[in-house]
């Protein structure tokens, strides 16, 4: 019976080739779109949880806030680790860490330099402990116990010994940084699953902490400074009461942290699991964005199986002889609904197999809008059942509206032709109709979505964030170089004639990084502690990137002197920029500086964020990096190349070389950018589908009425007459969809746009020319199917009567 179900599946398809394809097409588009999404999910949602017992990892992080301004931080005090270990109960294992990126290694035995490694990090040996690794040499309890110790992974045993042993390997020494000389104490197999703390290089953090200079620039002691570079783990023996855990965390900020009024400073748990969707440079994951791709994934199927719906709805009374003579020939309800289903079930498969093809189409066509290392596994037990359960869900979802129609007519009224007038054909009719309504208004809401996301991103790049981005490069340095080959490398570059102006900085001045630090005003015996962020630059730092001087003078190389911005002018209480000039304060608790200019506000992170009161600073041994300001109208790549060449004679160990600074901010929106890619492919799917629909369901309704529009053109009505008439019934459908689909997208992109600290006001044209796109296209493909039937000599159709 299955068999004769499918011949007469396989022949009715054939038969009508028109709606076939459309219900091919679409629902392979549908099952395409859900398929690749739900393996980006399962990337996305699969980081860190190969780690043994992941739910009992969690990352400490820090909160500042300041009024109704929040400031998160993904780092913590550097003395949080000592606290937490001595008076958090419940913390099976702790672990720091103190990230290096971009970090400079090189061979002790011979000049050799590998570059900047960008995995480098210092910890100590607990950090195995959370982080359990395959040990191929050396002893995890010991290998990170001393300073001047690294733990290689094999990869970078290869890269920097060669295919030695790992025999051979443990005692080599390397030179991180120009300056650090450490032992290969361990090595491990290299990391391979999804995680996102995959680091290669592990330095003993007492490498740091042995260091009078190294322990000044982590901030050892200060419990004011967080930097985002500054992180703690820990597992905890009771996950499921954080509460507890939260409580005692609250009790060492009382204890350690003295918070001015204001001001105050929260530490938070986040889950291992969380840690993929964090302010991370490393990746731009979004649970916003991930969500709104699953919406969309599941909108596009559904306006597919709409389709389907529709077309087979408008179709039964094309079937109900055949319905009727089944009936009488007695065929059960049953039997001819599982026929039905076996129709779809057929459809819902020659789509599985399109879908396929599209599915390796758009990941190689659009792999810039997916992750870069995620590859589709066909064969997977994941993949396989996930397609099965989506073709039984489509061939469901489709058929089983149509198949109870269709199976329930009176066979003696479907034979004599008597249904145009019976309640199931209303219904039917009431049905295509809000269908079709439902589907130009998902379809209406994703224009308007790509329309406001497109405008948003805009707004981002065209306004103003205080300071020139355009013609700035700028170049990693070595950290703690004594060598003075930074200065050198400066004189020799302001001597170029393109070169407009060379600055030195522990930082370029604007970046994900984020360090923040207290800074003291002593009032007679009263000594207020006031929250910022800081800067460290030389005196053309912020001529550089065309940062405003309201008011005084640059720094003069003298590390007494600061900069400061217009907030926290505000903050010290100070209304006119003049009036903030020889304020005397105390930075980090032992140097006394004063306020030597007042800068305009600019944005030091991306405009997701307000800007924080800022101090600019002079500290020249922690500069590590080189940023160059171009004259007007240079040739920008020659200009590259020839400060890269500049550079590689003093530093010969760097591959990295200049970077423009216009790139970096642009990346600060990369998530945005690639939700907006997405966001238009499903918008073009969308209306790809609901068109399709649209002119399967026309064409039949058009020839259902098409001894009606003769008579009419007989009887004297113009063809533009005609065609209003025809086109009245979809365009009001399309003006109710547009209605339906203005205040869901409203509320969805306004709690988008509420991410953003600077936004464009809710642009009310756009969803006016949504409307109107999605109001062309009814006219255009409802108009060409008119046109065609009206230009008919209405004595060809006649003439049968």
């Amino acid at each position: 019976m299955l068999r004769n179900y499918l011949i007469i599946a396989w022949r009715n398809l054939l038969r009508n080739k028109l709606r076939a394809a459309i219900h091919i097409l679409g629902l392979a588009i549908g099952i395409a779109a859900c398929f690749v999404i739900y393996n980006m999910l399962s990337y996305e949602y699969g980081f860190n949880r190969d780690v043994p017992g992941y739910d009992k990892i969690f990352r400490i992080t820090t909160v500042t806030s300041h009024g109704e301004d929040r400031w998160p931080n993904v780092g913590v005090p550097f003395p949080m680790g000592d606290a937490v270990k001595d008076e958090v109960g419940g913390v099976e294992s702790l672990a720091r860490i103190f990230d290096n990126a971009n970090a400079m290694v090189g061979l002790a035995e011979r000049p050799t330099a590998f570059g900047r490694q960008r995995h480098v990090v210092y910890t100590e040996d607990k950090y195995f402990d959370i982080f359990p690794a395959k040990w191929l040499g050396g002893n995890p309890e010991k290998a990170l116990n001393r300073p001047n110790t690294v733990v290689l992974t094999q990869s970078s045993v290869n890269k920097y010994f060669g295919e030695i042993s790992v025999q051979e390997a443990l005692g080599k020494e390397l030179i991180y940084n120009d300056s650090i000389s450490v032992q290969v104490t361990g090595i491990i197999e290299d990391i391979k699953e999804n995680n996102d703390l995959i680091y290669t290089d592990y330095i003993s953090l007492s490498t740091l902490t042995s260091s009078t200079s190294a322990r000044k620039f982590i901030n050892a002691e200060n419990w004011d400074n967080v930097n985002s570079a500054s992180q703690l783990y820990v597992q905890l023996s009771h996950p499921q009461q954080l509460s507890s855990y939260e409580t005692s965390l609250d009790q060492i900020i009382d204890k350690y942290l003295n918070n001015e009024e204001g001001w105050s400073t929260e530490f938070f748990i986040e889950p291992l699991s969380d840690l993929h969707f964090t302010v991370n440079p490393n990746h731009t994951a979004n649970k916003f964005t991930l969500m709104g791709l699953s919406i969309m994934a599941v909108f596009i199927l559904m306006i597919a199986c709409m389709n389907f719906i529709n077309l087979e709805t408008a179709q039964a009374i094309v079937r109900a002889k055949e319905i009727g003579i089944r009936k009488t020939l007695g065929s059960s309800r049953f039997q001819l609904m599982l026929q039905f289903f076996s129709e779809t079930l057929v459809i819902a498969l020659l789509a599985l197999m399109l879908a396929l093809l599209l599915t390796e189409f758009s990941v190689h066509y659009f792999a810039e809008m997916i992750p870069a290392d995620m590859e589709i596994n066909y064969l997977s037990t994941g993949n396989i059942l996930f397609l099965l359960g989506l073709v039984v869900l489509v061939t469901l979802l489709s058929a089983i509206y149509p198949a109870l129609m269709l199976t329930g007519y009176n066979p003696v009224k479907a034979i004599k032709n008597q249904l145009k007038d019976i309640h199931q054909n209303r219904w039917g009719y009431f049905v295509r109709k809000n269908l079709t309504v439902l589907q130009f208004t998902l379809s209406i809401g994703f224009i308007i979505g790509v329309l406001v996301i497109s405008h948003q991103l805009k707004y981002l790049a065209n306004e103003s964030m205080g300071f020139n981005k355009e013609l700035v490069l700028y170049a990693d340095t070595p950290f703690l170089d004594e060598s003075g080959r930074n200065d050198q490398l400066k004189e020799s570059l302001e001597r170029l004639s393109f070169v407009k102006s060379v600055s030195l900085s522990g930082d370029i001045l604007a970046s994900r990084s984020l360090f923040t630090t207290t800074i003291e005003r002593h009032k007679g015996e009263e000594i207020e502690e006031l929250g910022i962020q800081a800067k460290n630059g030389d005196s053309l730092f912020v001529d550089t990137y065309e940062v405003p001087l309201l008011v005084g003078k640059r720094i003069e190389n003298d590390s007494t002197e600061i900069l400061i911005n217009e907030t926290f002018m505000k903050d010290l209480g100070y209304d006119f920029p003049a009036d903030a000039i020889g304020e005397q304060l105390v930075l980090y608790g032992e140097r006394n500086v004063e306020v030597v200019g007042v800068v305009k506000d600019f944005n030091s992170r991306s405009l997701y964020e307000q800007i924080r009161p800022l101090v600019i600073f002079y500290e020249p041994e922690y500069f590590t990096k080189i940023n160059v300001k171009l004259q007007a109208n240079t040739n920008l790549q020659e200009a590259k190349s020839l400060l890269d060449k500049e550079m590689k004679e003093l530093y010969p160990e760097e591959d990295s070389g200049f970077r423009f600074f216009d790139e970096l901010v642009a990346n600060f929106y990369q998530s945005e950018q690639k939700l907006q890619e997405v966001l238009s492919f499903a918008t073009v799917l969308a209306i790809l589908i609901s068109g399709m629909g649209l002119f399967g369901l026309s064409a039949f309704t058009i020839a259902q009425r098409t001894k009606e529009i003769s008579i009419r053109k007989v009887l004297g009505a113009s063809a533009s007459q005609i065609l209003v008439l025809i086109s009245r019934e979809y365009m009001v459908l399309i003006l109710i969809a547009f209605v339906l689909a203005v205040v869901p997208t409203w509320l969805l992109l306004e709690e988008w746009l509420k991410q953003f600290a600077y936004r464009t006001p809710m642009p009310i044209s756009l969803y006016l020319l949504a409307g109107f796109l999605a109001f062309l296209l009814c006219v255009v493909i409802v108009g060409l199917h008119s046109l065609r039937t009206i230009n008919r000599n209405p004595s060809e159709v006649l003439k049968s009567e």
